[in-house]
């Protein structure tokens, strides 16, 4: 007998929206397979690959459950919700030309083993916000966040942009104003990246020149034989858990122009038993995985001025691995936003004039897209910022007077004591606390003894135990630098569900996403999807 994940859906936008219950159409995408949805029954049915799939208005799904075979594989799948009945292809509509309000949500069902049992499911604003989903009532519930996510249900569409309008100057140009007559004069938010899509002479093309070239063009360090680089953190790859050192160095090699050009790097090497603990009792990596690992300054003559050099030759590569060019106009800060460019070249790089083998992409695009969310949370420049070892206690299910879950970190050695950089410098109440491991948000509320191995955290959530394994510290969204505003903005907890939010590429490392995670052994998931308020 075939078994369904049931997704209940709700539309709370209000009968004068343009989403209402007869203006709103919906839209099911697995990769590039459109899915048709049974008005009657809700069941979807797969089409052939590359189709587009046939929007079902709203007020025709006669129980307002969708219904997914829950034997099937469902990878990279998006649910959308739109006011137009224009089809929508498995790309999804422009992001910036669309004339239509539009929304989705993502998710993997099953992932690469069809006896998983598994939901994975997330809200977005990677690309844009349309108007408020919430998801609730998930079961099996995340065994962290628990049954719910997204857009916290208090809030309205237009309270949300009105708080947004609030926002630093460059970022009202994420606001794409609505081409038809007497509507809503705001479509939607784009994310900074589109807005500079749309715009390319916005100020948000601007926005992270200077912190940029505050972190690349600090004179190159060398270490000494027993020494690490200070101002730069050790990186954990999150793929195979092997810890890299990085320091600033220079590279010379061909520029687009077929000329020999100098380039700041941020190079990266696999940390031997000398350089950092290793407390997971790891093997060290095969040969082709220690490195060097370069990440490039972004700026170009192609993007910032003649003072910067051309894109390295491999930027406009057309073949093998690579499958295309780089965009070599794309403004240095819309790198940072969007996370591509020097942040996503890992497919791209040649090493002795081969591309890297899948491993090493593995390796370097964990290290890129590291420092890509460093400089988005606004900390990259920070001196605070640091990774040490240790491991966490599981909190227990109760709650201390201040409504936390109160849990207790030991670190491998005291801090000053470890052989990993920026050990001088002191941890700070307040810190957030990156597990690679547990992907959990956790903040220290109380350290003890100043130079000591033992400090309290706290999380929202029920903390659970982690044995001895890599934590980075670090405070972010602080204004200790320029950072991402947009994001900042979504991960206010009077905007999204605890304050997480898949507001930029990657946002779910430590643990700050919106996504949600149904284990299930018999009964297979079934959660509700609301649309919120729009007034």
């Amino acid at each position: 007998m075939t078994e369904y994940v049931e997704l209940t859906i709700k539309n709370n936008a209000g009968d004068t929206s343009p989403i209402k219950d007869s203006s709103l159409y919906i839209s099911l995408y697995a990769g590039s397979t459109p899915y048709t949805i049974d008005a009657m029954t809700g069941f979807c049915s797969a089409g052939s690959a590359g189709d587009t799939a046939i929007p079902i208005q709203f007020s025709n799904l006669a129980n307002k459950v969708l219904k997914l075979d829950s034997s099937e594989q469902m990878i990279s799948g998006r649910l959308y919700f739109s006011s137009s009945s224009t089809p929508i292809s498995s790309g999804g509509p422009s992001i910036t030309e669309c004339p239509d309000y539009f929304d989705w949500l993502e998710f993997t069902l099953n992932g690469p083993s069809a006896t998983s049992k598994q939901l994975v499911i997330n809200t977005t604003q990677v690309d844009q916000f349309g108007f408020p989903i919430t998801i609730n009532d998930m079961a099996p519930p995340d065994p962290v966040y628990g049954t719910a996510a997204g857009i916290e249900p208090s809030a309205t569409r237009s309270g949300i942009l009105n708080d947004f309008k609030k926002l630093p100057s460059p970022y009202k140009n994420c606001l794409l104003k609505n081409s038809k007559a007497n509507t809503d004069p705001d479509l939607r938010i784009l994310s900074p990246g589109n807005a500079i899509v749309k715009d390319p002479s916005s100020d948000l093309a601007g926005v992270f020149s200077e912190v940029l070239k505050k972190f690349f063009e600090q004179a190159p360090y060398e270490p000494k034989p027993d020494q690490l680089m200070i101002k730069t953190p050790v990186y954990i790859d999150s793929v195979a858990g092997y810890p890299y050192v990085g320091i600033l160095t220079e590279v010379t090699e061909t520029g687009i122009d077929g000329y020999q050009h100098v380039y700041p790097v941020l190079q990266f090497n696999y940390a031997g038993s000398t350089d950092a603990p290793n407390p997971l009792g790891i093997a060290n990596p095969p040969p082709t995985g220690t490195g060097p690992y370069n990440i490039y300054f972004p700026l170009f003559n192609s993007n910032a001025g003649v003072a910067y050099p051309p894109p390295p030759h491999w930027w406009m590569a057309k073949s093998g691995i690579a499958k295309g060019s780089l965009p070599k106009e794309s403004t240095p800060s819309q790198m940072v936003f969007s996370a591509n460019g020097a942040f996503a070249d890992n497919a791209f790089q040649l090493i002795a004039g081969k591309f890297y083998s899948t491993q090493q992409q593995k390796i370097i695009g964990d290290l890129e897209n590291q420092l890509n969310v460093a400089f988005n949370r606004g900390f990259a420049n920070s001196f605070l910022w640091q990774t040490l070892t240790g491991s966490i206690a599981p909190s227990g299910n109760t709650k201390n007077s201040a409504g936390f879950y109160e849990s207790v970190v030991t670190l491998g050695a005291p801090y000053t004591n470890q052989n990993l950089p920026n050990t001088a410098i002191n941890l700070n109440v307040g810190m957030q606390v990156l597990s690679y491991a547990s992907s959990q948000p956790l903040k220290i509320s109380a350290i003890p003894i100043a130079s000591g191995n033992t400090f309290t955290v706290i999380s929202e959530k029920e903390i659970l135990a982690q044995n001895t394994q890599y934590l980075a510290f670090s405070h972010f969204y602080e204004g200790i630098e320029v950072e991402n505003s947009y994001a900042k903005f979504f991960h206010q907890t009077s905007i999204t569900i605890g304050g997480r939010a898949y507001a930029m590429p990657f946002d779910d490392q430590g643990g700050f996403s919106s996504t949600l995670t149904s284990n299930w052994q018999s009964t297979p998931t079934s959660l509700t999807i609301t649309l919120g308020a729009w007034d």
